[in-house]
């Protein structure tokens, strides 16, 4: 009866070798230190090594930077884990892992190694494609500063929090574009908003946000400011922005009227309050240009 036990025995463990040996996905055991004890021929060959020279390695060799990470230290039984193979590459895999103790009283550990490089790719890319459409989606394709859908977003946040964070917006209108565009063409037209969007981003704190409201219409919203922050940063503004552009050969005065509003004394109608002052400056400038 015994050896009829010990043969069946031999055959379960002649059938588990077969699967381990064979089945299509990783398995290896490890010892308390780490160091490799067993590992079968698919997870060798995932690894680009084979069992001979991996046997009697430490499982750290074949991880970035060769850390154990946090989730083995911890115990976890699952986990996302990335390895690095004998050729350099990366690669990612979900890691199924157990105690195993020893003969000697020692716990190592049995781990399955699941490979997930191309889903981790494809997840990564989807990830990429869909922060890169939210980039779109919020960015003025000329400028490539924010558009008129993401000032309004914006516009409507900052008003919620104005009396726990006071803030101020200027406008921006480009004077005389119309007639670069009928005189040069819309290239050139264009050509100046380009110029004057990048001095903008060059003129206003890193803090503050740019955003294209229209062809030729701008805004800025400055967070966190005070009505006498605000205009002195406007004041900057009307020094620094009127440039000199050669368009076609044709050089060019570009120069904007503005107009800014502070939360604190305009609360919802920031906007029709700094676009009423943007105008008012827009009527001076034509009264001493005659």
């Amino acid at each position: 009866m015994v050896g009829k036990d010990a043969h069946e025995i031999g055959d379960r463990l002649a059938e588990y070798e077969f699967v381990v040996r064979n089945i299509r996905q990783g398995i290896w055991r490890l010892d308390a230190d780490g160091t490799i004890v067993f590992v079968n021929p698919f997870l060798a060959g995932w690894l680009e090594s084979t069992p001979e020279r991996m046997v009697g390695r430490n499982v750290r060799e074949f991880l970035p930077g060769g850390e154990l990470g946090h989730e083995r230290e911890a115990d976890s039984d699952r986990f996302e884990c990335e390895f690095v193979t004998e050729t350099g590459l990366l690669r990612r895999s979900i890691v199924v892992s157990s105690p195993l103790t020893g003969a000697d009283g020692s716990v190592g550990r049995v781990e399955v190694v699941t490979d997930i490089t191309a889903e981790h790719a494809v997840q990564s890319r989807l990830v990429q494609e869909v922060q890169r459409m939210a980039h779109l989606a919020s960015r003025d394709p000329l400028t490539n500063v924010f558009n008129r859908r993401a000032f309004e977003l914006a516009l409507g946040d900052w008003a919620e929090e104005a009396e726990r964070r006071p803030f101020g917006l200027i406008l921006f209108d480009l004077d005389g574009l119309k007639a670069i565009n009928d005189r040069l063409g819309h290239e050139a037209g264009d050509r100046a908003i380009v110029q004057f969007a990048e001095r903008l981003l060059a003129s206003v704190r890193e803090s503050d946000l740019v955003y294209r409201i229209g062809g030729d219409e701008f805004a800025v919203l400055v967070p966190e400011v005070s009505q006498q922050g605000l205009s002195e940063i406007e004041q900057r503004l009307r020094e620094c922005l009127p440039f000199d552009e050669r368009l076609h050969d044709e050089s060019v005065h570009v120069v904007a009227s503005m107009g800014s509003a502070h939360s604190a004394e305009i609360g919802a109608t920031i906007y029709e309050s700094a676009d009423r002052a943007m105008y008012g400056d827009k009527r001076r400038r034509r009264v001493s240009d005659r």
